[in-house]
């Protein structure tokens, strides 16, 4: 293709950059310098990303003789925080129960840095980070009242310090050279990925379920001169609709929810601009560049990405692993309307369980955004692959960058 999907043309002499997700806590126990051997030999990448703050970890390790078979741990941060950084906020960030009272990172830049591999870490925003039972203050608090412990409302001034406190604390470090952020304030109320028993609500119900009505945003949208009170009844309503399985779910889209009511557009509208600012001041606070990953579902996140991909250094944005090429030009397509560079466009392609059935499929989806000019990818990730697929992924590294060359 002599153009990008952004409508930049195409720079043949752009390098590629590939990364693999590769956790902290892999690392640390297949052995650090080993395993980002393997990283760079068996799947020819050179960048991997960990994970530096999270929510809670629950995985079985495919690779054998990796133990322990089962790794778990508790929200939290994985690595050891800085309290100095923390003395504007009631909140402070607790280590992950795995880590200890070891701090691997310091070794793992260490390594990075003598094998030349780009060394990045990322946020997710959003889990209470190991203070499910303090703080109710700062939790989310749902239309009946009622606080969700496990996640922060984004509003909260206590969590907006801690946030910025915690960008400053890992650049602090000056171990990464991009540090990517998920913002992941949930559109459902719940603290797994599943709807809990009895509910059989709608998208735009879960939308609603998750939505906060904490004291902040009471009082900071109130300023606003926004009827939280309004938009709080009526999303009970529309809740106390489909809060039985058997019940008829009305079938609204979120779009057409928002359409009808004016309370809860005003609501959404003024949460959106909540959260771009809460990206701006993670940005300006940074001393390294912000890469956010992007939300696919942008309404129900109440993000707005092409806001965000103004303020970053770029978006990532998950891409399927397609046997239809066409799915590969939809992607690069939506995230380039958003950066309106597709040098500011990061893929990220998952290729654990059945993420990705075939490595020639994977070669064609790599090969065909590197086409486009996308020139960053990640694959994730090292500690749920099988050996075979580091295989896959230095195939697709190895066809996209002549692509990229070419």
């Amino acid at each position: 293709m002599s153009e990008s999907s952004a409508g930049e043309p195409h720079m043949p002499q752009t390098p590629f950059y590939a990364n693999m997700v590769c956790e902290l806590w892999d690392l640390v126990d297949g052995g650090i310098d080993d395993v980002l051997l393997r990283v760079k030999g068996e799947a020819g990448v050179n960048g991997i990303t960990l994970t530096l703050a999270g929510g809670p970890v629950d995985r079985f390790r495919p690779q054998v003789g990796v133990t322990p078979r089962m790794f778990r741990s508790t929200a939290g941060a994985h690595f050891h925080p800085n309290a100095d950084r923390y003395e504007a906020t009631r909140l402070k960030p607790v280590a992950a129960d795995w880590l200890r009272s070891r701090d691997p990172l310091p070794r793992v830049y260490e390594a990075c840095d003598r094998q030349g591999i780009r060394l990045r870490g990322r946020l997710t925003l959003g889990p209470a980070l190991g203070q499910l039972h303090r703080h109710d203050e700062s939790k989310l608090k749902n239309a009946y009242g009622e606080i969700n412990p496990a996640w922060y409302c984004p509003v909260n001034p206590d969590v907006r310090a801690l946030y910025t406190a915690m960008v400053a604390d890992v650049c602090d470090r000056q171990v990464c050279n991009k540090l990517e952020i998920m913002l992941r304030f949930p559109h459902a109320s719940w603290t797994t990925g599943e709807a809990p028993a009895g509910f059989a609500g709608t998208n735009a119900a879960a939308w609603l379920l998750g939505l906060c009505f904490c004291e902040s945003c009471r009082q900071q949208a109130g300023n606003d001169d926004v009827n939280i009170d309004a938009a709080s009844h009526a999303a009970r309503v529309l809740i106390d609709a489909v809060r039985q399985p058997d019940e008829t779910d009305p079938g609204m889209s979120l779009a057409d929810l928002l359409g009808s009511d004016d309370a809860l557009r005003q609501l959404h509208v003024w949460r959106q601009a909540q959260i771009t600012t809460l990206a701006a001041e993670l940005i300006e606070t940074a001393s390294c560049d912000i890469w956010f990953a992007r939300s696919n579902t942008p309404i129900n996140d109440n993000m707005d990405n092409r806001v965000i991909a103004d303020l970053a250094a770029g978006l990532i944005a998950r891409c399927p692993c397609a046997d239809r090429v066409e799915d590969i030009d939809a992607v690069v397509r939506r995230v380039c309307e958003e950066t309106n560079d597709v040098r500011r466009t990061e893929l990220r392609i998952d290729l654990h369980g059945d993420q990705c059935d075939e490595g020639d499929i994977l070669v064609r989806c790599a090969q065909r955004a590197a086409g486009h000019g996308v020139a960053h990818m990640t694959f994730g990730d090292f500690g749920l692959l099988t050996t075979d697929r580091l295989d896959w992924v230095r195939r697709a590294v190895r066809f996209a960058s002549r692509e990229m060359t070419s």
